[in-house]
């Protein structure tokens, strides 16, 4: 994404300017302006932009629940008018546009791990407890084509596998043996892998494995969560090229086709 200010010029048209007071303490029906999804909406268009790419769907049931309980629990504060993080080189970004209710719905930048925003009705709120929306697209749940009894992955232009034992087996001891670190990286990812209910982005050309959880992919009951905000795994060069050389034979692997995992 080149910078994100043309994007939020957007953005402040879409919302407007308002003449409310913000108080940014909590949200809630009371507040004149919120990061809020109040109980009797029932969808919520959500567009995704990261790395050039352009994602958009429609967020609805226990993904819009989610949604709502993360949306409520966000702690921020209104920044001076002069400060403006669509200045910002690079970012992600999340719109979510509600067309029910009293509230327009507000878009969540992603500068970095622990440099986040939120656009609310034109006003820039700094967000102390970052965290990554519980958002999902199609093509990230799978539209439930991921069984998670067995070993499977995913492309990230659709296609899907089923593994082999033996390759499952190669990969598992992988993810078994390295260090992992608390929290996700700011990696793209060619691919989505699932190893007996437990679910990992991976990149293949710096070898990064990150663990996550997806918004509506079932996992097994006796697959530990990982953390709240993920963790991750860098390979060495060898294992990097033993892990692609598993992968190529189910999936394309390569730079044309990344989504960014935040």
């Amino acid at each position: 994404m080149k910078t994100i200010t043309i994007l939020f010029s957007a953005l402040i048209c879409l919302f407007g300017l308002t003449g409310c007071v913000p108080a940014p303490e909590g949200s809630g029906p009371g507040r004149p302006i919120a990061a809020y999804i109040a109980d009797d909406v029932t969808k919520a268009e959500i567009t995704h932009r990261a790395g050039g790419t352009v994602t958009e769907w429609t967020a609805e049931g226990e993904e819009l629940d989610a949604l709502r309980d993360w949306a409520s629990g966000l702690k921020y504060g209104l920044l001076d008018s002069e400060e403006n993080p669509g200045d910002h080189d690079g970012g992600e970004v999340y719109e979510v546009v509600l067309t029910e209710g009293y509230y327009p719905g507000f878009s969540y930048v992603i500068c970095g791990p622990d440099d986040c925003y939120l656009l609310i009705e034109g006003y820039w709120y700094s967000v102390t407890n970052p965290s990554d929306p519980p958002a999902a697209s199609p093509a990230d749940r799978g539209a439930g084509t991921l069984d998670v009894s067995k070993y499977v992955v995913k492309g990230a232009d659709g296609e899907a596998a089923e593994l082999s034992g033996e390759d499952a087996e190669i990969l598992t001891q992988v993810l078994s043996g390295g260090a992992w670190a608390e929290g996700t990286t700011d990696c793209a990812s060619d691919c989505t892998v699932g190893l007996d209910g437990r679910w990992f982005r991976y990149h293949s050309e710096c070898g990064t494995f990150n663990e996550i959880t997806i918004p509506g992919q079932p996992q097994l009951a006796s697959a530990p969560p990982p953390p709240a905000e993920g963790r991750g795994l860098p390979l060495a060069d060898a294992e990097r090229a033993a892990v692609n050389a598993v992968l190529k034979k189910y999936i394309t692997l390569g730079p044309s086709i990344v989504e960014n995992v935040g």
